[in-house]
């Protein structure tokens, strides 16, 4: 498992924590499964997030979200003309 920020720096999540990615979005070649996580409430959608992970997900053979991840994937136009679920 590899995790990844934009710019490949640290980033404090839900609850606290802080998780420091092992690389770059734009340093990940290729991906089995990407996971987008959620985040607390609907947020605000970074245009350069949300282009990061469409790139992302154009290199993985598998796209999931969890929770609010959802929303960026549907930004980022991965979910248009597909069926999705979510827990809502």
């Amino acid at each position: 498992m590899r995790t990844a920020s934009l710019d490949g720096g640290p980033v404090r999540v839900s609850g606290g924590l802080t998780v420091r990615p092992d690389h770059g979005t734009m340093d990940v070649a290729e991906a089995g499964t990407l996971i987008v996580p959620g985040t607390d409430g609907i947020p605000a959608l970074d245009r350069a997030i949300v282009d990061a992970v469409g790139s992302l997900a154009r290199r993985a053979r598998r796209v999931a979200s969890v929770d609010t991840g959802a929303f960026l994937l549907a930004d980022a136009g991965l979910l248009d003309g597909r069926r999705a679920a979510t827990h809502w």
